[in-house]
């Protein structure tokens, strides 16, 4: 087995920067819908220096300047918390847990708020009314406009991969990773 280089600590700070910044903004997205926050609940200017901030905090991970790493994530998690509270003092609310914001593939400037329920609605529709290009549905409306085909052609799919034969058993699953994240191949997803 071959030596690891020892990590400097500016590499060490710079691997938990950028990890912290993951977590946030994955929190964002969770709380806010980033893509919500990020493009429409904050200003022109606000907007299109966070975009500069991602372009360059992605250009630094995929680089092995570490100091240039810290510097960018430090800035990035700046940015997020500053969207985040120029977003509550201007009276926007975080997402309800039961409330999902997306954006549709072809229509990429309308934000979408799917309910869990229909008890969700009536803040979903003050939300839609006070934010610019916005609709919502519940996910039962959502499942009605599918047609059965999908439905048909789905389960078809999905029992083709259960009836795959078992020839090993590992004791206990290991947990995901979100190196198994980034590499899973989704097999179903109609697009």
């Amino acid at each position: 087995m071959m030596n690891e280089p020892k990590k400097t600590l500016m590499q060490i700070e710079a691997e938990k920067n950028h990890h912290e910044a993951m977590l946030l903004k994955n929190q964002i997205s969770k709380d806010w819908g980033f893509d919500r926050l990020v493009f429409t609940l904050v200003s022109l200017d606000l907007r299109r220096r966070m975009e500069k901030q991602m372009m360059l905090f992605s250009k630094a991970v995929g680089n092995v300047d570490y100091f240039n790493l810290n510097k960018q994530s430090l800035a990035y998690m700046r940015g997020l918390k500053t969207l985040e509270q120029f977003a509550l003092d201007k009276g926007y609310k975080k997402l309800n847990p039961s409330i999902f914001s997306v954006t549709h593939p072809k229509y990429p400037d309308i934000r979408i708020f799917i309910c869990e329920n229909e008890t969700m609605l009536p803040m979903a529709c003050a939300m839609s009314s006070h934010e610019p290009n916005t609709v919502y549905y519940t996910a039962k409306e959502l499942l009605v406009m599918i047609p059965d085909t999908i439905f048909e052609w789905k389960a078809k799919v999905s029992k083709s991969f259960k009836e795959n034969t078992v020839t090993e058993v590992n004791p206990l699953p290991k947990p995901t990773t979100q190196q198994d994240i980034d590499g899973v191949a989704i097999h179903d997803e109609i697009l």
